[in-house]
């Protein structure tokens, strides 16, 4: 979070700027052979929080203030679980790939101004990007079961109060919330899968969370 303030008798002015960015990926990834095995699990599980804030205030005769705000989960925040190509998998137990993502984003910008001739503008920007994926793309030749699930709980929340007191005084906000097209919730079975092999058959589960 970013705070502050300015002063001045004939003129004031004051610009803040907050960033929270996450680009970090969240990975877990199978690229071998069992052989033999009770069961398999491959299990990747993400959370990231974005939070930034800004508050500013300027006065003086001629005063203003401005202030920007981005909590951004980026393109590189993605949450997987893989089973590569390469993998021949033999169970006698469940094979499970699952990736479970919860990404929240706030973004929150509050100015004030105070003058004969006052202007405050606020501009906070929440934003997520990354992705939840889990695929398999191996080889079963015996299981019980194959289950390939992917769920995110997204959240991207924008907010901003701009204040001014003046005689001439104005106030403005671009307040924006946004999950991208990017930022899919994806499970994914190949066509190596021997769907012969698996009892009963493969299980495919996407799930999503509230979305604000």
């Amino acid at each position: 979070s970013a705070q502050g303030g300015s002063g001045g008798i004939f003129g004031s002015a004051a610009l803040f700027a907050g960033f929270a960015t996450i680009e970090g990926a969240i990975r877990a990834v199978m690229n071998g052979d069992v052989n033999s095995s009770a069961s398999v699990s491959v299990t990747s599980v993400g959370v990231n929080d974005a939070d930034a804030e800004t508050l500013l205030i300027s006065v003086g005769l001629f005063s203003a203030a401005g202030a920007a705000t981005l909590a951004d989960i980026g393109l590189g925040a993605d949450v997987e679980a893989v089973v590569g190509p390469t993998s021949s998998i033999t169970s006698s137990g469940a094979v499970i790939v699952s990736a479970i993502s919860t990404n929240t984003a706030d973004a929150t910008s509050h100015v004030g101004s105070g003058g004969a001739i006052a202007l405050s503008f606020a501009v906070p920007t929440a934003r997520i990007e990354g992705g939840t994926r889990a695929q398999f793309g191996g080889d079963i030749l015996s299981t019980a079961s194959l289950s390939v699930t992917a769920f995110g709980n997204y959240a991207a929340t924008g907010s901003s109060i701009p204040v001014s007191v003046g005689l001439v005084s104005g106030t403005g906000a671009a307040v924006t919330a946004e999950i991208s097209g990017n930022a899919g919730v994806e499970a994914h079975i190949g066509p190596v899968v021997g769907l012969n092999s698996v009892a009963g058959g493969p299980n495919i589960n996407v799930g999503g969370g509230d979305v604000d």
